[in-house]
């Protein structure tokens, strides 16, 4: 009974966030130095099933160009 599935992705792993974007996935969020082996960030991505789309929130930062 999940309606959302969120993942990381890293901001220089263009190939994945192309792929999850086409399996509709949305950038929500950026963390900030997340992996422990560079101070690389990552884009924190959702699925949402359509009935839960009306409440996701709506990226106003740099995500917004993924997020399309």
């Amino acid at each position: 009974r999940r309606n959302r599935i969120m993942l990381e992705v890293r901001e220089t792993n263009l190939a994945a966030q192309l792929f999850f974007r086409e399996m509709d996935f949305r950038a929500v969020s950026v963390l900030h130095d997340f992996y422990e082996d560079t101070v690389e960030d990552a884009y924190l991505m959702e699925y949402a099933q359509q009935a839960d789309i009306a409440h996701a929130p709506v990226a106003t930062n740099r995500i917004t160009r993924l997020a399309g």
